[in-house]
């Protein structure tokens, strides 16, 4: 086995330590920039490619004046029990099919609305897409109106 022994005097192992300081900083400092480009976190906590489509969804249907009331982190259910199966089908009605999302997250986006029949627009959002959603007059237990993928009601 051979063994390298190098002699630096005090200034130039200073040198070397800072080096290595300012290499290792600079790598965090990039990794971290580009961890931010990627998610672009708002303060909501919704990327904008998300909340983006959320809101390009909601003008191409005609809702201008749709004001962002919430969003909220889900995950739909791996296993649907009833109430998610009936969901699911209002959803397909609708030509959105939740089934293929199911165990994954999705950003839930809440708008109040001005110039429809109901009160509130719910869009589910997945990856910058619109993946699910409704109409709500905001009653508990309250019928859902359906959207379609064209932007009508059902």
């Amino acid at each position: 086995m051979t063994v390298w022994k190098i002699k630096l005097s005090p200034r130039w192992r200073i040198a070397v330590c800072v080096a290595m300081l300012a290499i290792f900083t600079a790598l965090c400092v990039v990794s971290a920039m580009g961890a931010m480009t990627d998610n672009e976190e708002t303060a909501s906590g919704a990327s904008v490619k998300n909340e983006q489509a959320a809101a390009d969804y909601l003008r191409a249907v005609g809702e201008e004046d749709a004001a962002q009331l919430s969003c909220e982190r889900i995950t739909i259910p791996e296993q649907f029990d009833e109430v998610y199966e009936e969901y699911n089908g209002m959803q397909r009605q609708s030509g959105f099919e939740l089934s293929e999302y199911k165990g994954k997250d999705a950003l839930r986006f809440t708008f109040t609305l001005t110039r429809h029949d109901a009160s509130y627009a719910v869009l589910l959002v997945r990856d910058g897409a619109v993946i699910g959603g409704h109409y709500s007059n905001g009653e508990y237990g309250g019928e859902y109106l359906p959207l379609e993928k064209d932007g009508t009601t059902g």
